[in-house]
């Protein structure tokens, strides 16, 4: 597998980003940091990948 990077995004703006060393954990990080974002009532901020 190789390294996947995700980026933050505010109101469809890129703000920032991470990288990961695969997919999977990629994924996981991603459902975490969404979730997160809708529980305290932030839902304008997404995460996704960037690239595969």
């Amino acid at each position: 597998m190789s390294q996947v990077t995700v980026a933050m995004y505010i109101d469809g703006f890129e703000f920032s980003r991470k990288n990961y060393e695969n997919e999977h954990i990629a994924d996981r990080a991603i459902d975490s940091f969404n979730s997160e974002m809708v529980e305290t009532g932030k839902p304008y901020i997404k995460w996704r990948k960037v690239n595969k």
